[in-house]
């Protein structure tokens, strides 16, 4: 069934934690004096798609909507097309490939040929591949070591935003915090007692938390940011330092993730989120789980 919403409403598909919602209540604009905008947000079904479509309302884009909705090209020319959209499954084959490809840098061709006067793309840091340190947004490195169908995709999808968009934002990520997020590793270590972790404890993680990822984009929008930017925190926090100065119960994995040094100074520069330490970036996400964490006290600085 096509699902296409166009205000912040009490329906299903707009519903999240309060909490959340008080957290974005508190850090943005009220509504009576944040200009309206005429935005189209993609992925708005769940994770920061969603949490975008509830703190600025616009047209929903959801998996069964047409590119080609009446709806969509009445509303255009849109202030801004906030693409948060994106198929993440971990296995990809030759049978399933064109799919994933259509999934994401195909509908991000078609988006931005939808006449917009911004366009913010929410990528990734995986779009660089692993060099031990951190990578600056106009660095150019080699791509050789890049692996993975989800790696390419973000990547040809960044590029071709910054190269065919109006007025392109694209944010690469780390590790998102906030309301409808996946079951990870993360959430579930603070939510669940005794659970069973994919991940190896020596795993590092650099968080941002979906709130603050949208006061950039408002931001940005306001005062006419464009280019690339890493979104992500300072320094890098160990799962291993999660589970034990939290108290947790978990059993490790063997798998060895590492996100790696992550260079935030440019946004940082503009919003003070994205200089604060990871630490207490994940500790701000514990505030808001309230009763559903299960842990003890907050993470403490190295």
């Amino acid at each position: 069934m096509r699902e296409l919403c166009k205000s912040p409403c009490g329906s299903a598909l707009c519903r999240w934690p309060d909490r959340m919602n008080d957290i974005v209540a508190a850090t943005l604009p009220s509504s009576a004096t944040r200009p309206t905008r005429n935005v189209l947000v993609t992925g708005a079904r769940s994770g920061l798609g969603h949490s975008v479509h509830r703190a600025l309302g616009g047209i929903a884009f959801v998996r069964g909507t047409s590119i080609d909705d009446p709806a969509i090209r009445a509303a255009a020319p849109f202030d801004a097309i906030i693409h948060c959209a994106v198929n993440a499954a971990k296995d990809v084959s030759m049978k399933t490939a064109y799919g994933y490809m259509a999934d994401n840098f195909l509908l991000t061709q078609k988006l931005v040929d939808i006449p917009h006067r911004k366009f913010i793309f929410v990528s990734t840091l995986a779009v660089y591949p692993p060099t031990g340190r951190a990578v600056r947004e106009d660095e150019d490195i080699d791509l050789l070591p890049l692996a993975g169908p989800y790696a390419f995709t973000k990547l040809f999808s960044d590029l071709y935003v910054q190269e065919h968009a109006t007025a392109p934002l694209i944010l690469r990520t780390t590790t998102l915090l906030g309301p409808s997020i996946r079951a990870s590793t993360v959430h579930r270590a603070l939510t669940q007692r005794d659970c069973q972790l994919f991940l190896a404890p020596t795993a590092r993680y650099n968080f941002v938390m979906h709130d603050e990822i949208i006061e950039f984009m408002i931001q940005a929008m306001d005062r006419g940011h464009t280019g690339a930017f890493n979104l992500g925190s300072e320094g890098l926090v160990h799962l291993s330092s999660i589970v034990d100065q939290l108290g947790l119960s978990v059993r490790y994995g063997e798998y060895p993730y590492d996100i790696g040094p992550v260079d935030s100074g440019k946004a940082g520069a503009l919003h003070s989120a994205f200089a604060r330490p990871s630490w207490q970036t994940l500790n701000r996400y514990i505030d808001w789980l309230g009763p559903a964490y299960i842990g003890t006290g907050r993470l403490r600085g190295p």
